[in-house]
């Protein structure tokens, strides 16, 4: 499953999340943008590998990622037969990305922090 702490890390230094500035971001990591509303100036629809990012918004914009995660395997040559497995498989996976995301840079942001 492709990592995309890199992005959100780069993306949580930004100083207003705006659209042009996300697409940079992206750009520069690698990501393929394609400008799908005429109405934008930058690149809405974003896509590396199996992954998938949106921008949303004028400004500041949200940008959501997707991740999919696939194991197909020769003796399961049908996903529609095992997609129960399949799901299972993604959902143990799940937790791992959540917590490397959460002790990251936007996990130790987002934390309440204390006075002293």
């Amino acid at each position: 499953m492709m990592d995309v702490s890199g992005e959100l890390s780069r993306l949580s230094g930004l100083s207003a999340l705006a659209g042009q500035a996300v697409g940079k971001v992206l750009s520069v990591s690698g990501w393929e943008g394609e400008l799908r509303n005429p109405a934008k100036q930058w690149a809405t629809t974003w896509r590396r590998d199996d992954a998938h990012a949106w921008v949303q918004g004028d400004g500041p914009v949200e940008v959501e990622f997707t991740l999919w995660y696939r194991e197909v395997e020769d003796e399961r040559p049908d996903p529609e037969v095992c997609i129960d497995e399949l799901y299972d498989a993604a959902s143990a996976e799940l937790p791992r990305i959540a917590d490397q995301l959460e002790s990251g840079v936007l996990g130790r942001s987002s934390r309440p922090r204390t006075r002293t």
